[in-house]
């Protein structure tokens, strides 16, 4: 299962429905497309085979939290190396985004903790996270390379 940026999200409300591509949804920090009379009212996430998909929500408590860092990783392993690998962050920057670089860092390695050193220092490098009132950007910025760093750590079994 993958959210790309060409990912139509549903949109619907008493005037009818409309498709919008994810890319497109979100415009500016708490700002989308989507009309105030119009709801969701479903996203198409294709599903792939053999695809692992891991998600992390770092709050100031469990439950009815707003999220200061929301991370997503989607992979499939072959021949002991990650292949198609996607992380997306929600809660660092304005609106969601991906991080292409950190994905490149991933993209053909072997679960090691070397990978993880690598691709928790890029990440932190690639973000500019921002500061608002539920966290501060070196806060996300340090969490964030964490949550990578422990979800291949566990996804690697070491």
């Amino acid at each position: 299962m993958k959210l790309t940026l060409s990912t139509p999200l549903l949109l619907g409300s008493g005037r009818g429905e409309r498709q919008v591509a994810a890319a497109e949804f979100w415009t500016s920090y708490r700002v989308t497309v989507r009309a105030p009379d119009e709801l969701i009212l479903g996203v198409r996430l294709p599903l792939a085979p053999r695809r692992s998909v891991r998600f992390r929500k770092v709050g100031t408590r469990r439950a009815q939290a707003i999220s200061k860092v929301v991370m997503a990783l989607a992979y499939r392993e072959d021949a002991g190396v990650w292949r198609d690998v996607r992380v997306a962050l929600g809660s660092v920057a304005a609106t969601p985004i991906r991080v292409p670089r950190t994905e490149r860092v991933l993209e053909g390695a072997a679960p090691r903790n070397t990978t993880a050193d690598h691709a928790a220092a890029t990440i932190a490098q690639e973000i500019t996270p921002i500061d608002d009132v539920r966290s501060t950007a070196e806060y996300r910025r340090a969490v964030t390379a964490r949550i990578l760093h422990r979800m291949l750590r566990d996804e690697g079994d070491w």
